[in-house]
Order: C-alpha cells, then sequence, then structure tokens
C-alpha cells in the first residue's frame, strides 16, 4: 500500500539488513520518545511498490536517521539514500554499529554520528532538528554571522570548528543557547529560500 502524501513522519529511519536487529532497538527507543518513525527497509516486499514507498516517506519525513554499517559492509541503496537526503536538504544523523567513526562509509563521514551508546543524544538532537524555526530578527541574525565567516554554506555545515564559530557569533548577539547543528540546518533553510548573502571574491 503506498504512502498516503498527507502522512508525515517525524524520522525516516534507513539500514542495511545485516543491520535489522539494530534498527529494530533504535525504532522502539525513537518510538518510546514519542517520535513518529517510518522504517525505510532496503530489502523488498512482494507484490508491494516498496521503492516507491520508501521515497514517498523520505519526501515527507523531517529528519533521516541512517543504522551506519562499517565500510565492508556498505549498501548501495544506502548511498543512494544519502544522495536524496542531501538533496532535499533534510537534517542527516547517523547512530553507528561499528565502534570507531573511521569506520563509517565515506558518504557519512561530514554528519553527525553516535555510537549506539549514545541514543539518548540522538534522540535530543533529533527532537532540536523539529523545534519550529528562528523568529525573522534571529534569521537575519544568523544570515549576517553567516556572511562575516565569508565560507559556503556546503562547506560550513560540514566544519565543527566553523559551526561552532557560528553558534559563538550567533548566541552571543541573540543571548541563545543554541546547537551549531541547529544553526546549520536554519542555515540550509534560508539557503533554500536565497536569503543568505552573496559571497564577494
Amino acid at each position: 500500500m503506498s504512502v498516503s502524501q498527507e502522512k508525515t513522519f517525524d524520522v525516516f529511519l534507513s539500514y542495511s539488513p545485516t543491520d535489522r536487529k539494530t534498527a529494530e532497538l533504535v525504532e522502539r527507543a525513537l518510538t518510546e520518545a514519542g517520535l513518529r518513525v517510518f522504517v525505510g527497509r532496503t530489502e523488498s516486499v512482494p507484490g508491494e511498490d516498496w521503492q516507491e514507498d520508501i521515497w514517498e516517506a523520505m519526501v515527507n519525513s523531517e529528519v533521516v536517521i541512517f543504522v551506519a554499517p562499517s565500510r565492508a559492509a556498505m549498501v548501495s541503496s544506502q548511498a543512494v539514500e544519502v544522495g536524496a537526503a542531501w538533496a532535499w536538504q533534510k537534517p542527516i544523523h547517523v547512530i553507528r554499529t561499528g565502534d570507531l567513526a573511521e569506520d563509517l562509509p565515506s558518504y557519512l563521514e561530514h554528519v553527525p554520528t553516535y555510537p549506539l551508546s549514545r541514543l539518548d543524544d540522538l534522540i535530543r538532537s533529533t527532537r532540536e532538528a523539529l523545534r519550529p524555526t528562528l523568529s525573522e530578527d534571529q534569521r537575519t541574525t544568523l544570515a549576517a554571522a553567516y556572511g562575516e565567516l565569508g565560507v559556503p554554506a556546503d562547506v560550513l555545515v560540514a566544519d565543527p570548528a566553523l559551526l561552532n564559530a557560528l553558534a559563538k557569533k550567533f548566541n552571543a548577539r541573540c543571548k541563545t543557547h543554541l546547537s551549531g547543528e541547529r544553526l546549520a540546518l536554519e542555515l540550509l533553510r534560508l539557503r533554500k529560500s536565497a536569503r543568505l548573502p552573496q559571497r564577494t571574491k
């Protein structure tokens, strides 16, 4: 059965077949935290147009979470889903099954990652990404702070040091305590609506 276009989810959860048990644990934790979860299983179900459902659910989800396999267990469909999530400017989080961040596939190296032992932090970050957007004055301040850093948005959101610098500027001016990760989400929204200042060479 197709996912209704009016059906929205807080989280799109993607995993490879080898990580089914981990995905079930993550799904249960997210659901118990009150989040609406769509599980994007990578294997097909007989008689169902599963691929269409997956894309439709991702479009209608606010945050995308990947249960990331090690490099040795990379699944091509997950790489495609990561690309789609970036293209649709979805916030992406990763829960890793390996012990080291270095074990992640290269396409997941520049997104927030959490070991399975930090599920609570993953849930907290997901909730933060779902919060209402900034006020109009705060958006203006964020755009100005971004312009002062003088780097492309794609570079900034992938660099923790630059995100921290942006958060420091923004929080000092707005008297808030927002994380660099949260501001990165808002920055991408501003870019999508063409509200970021143009960079000069």
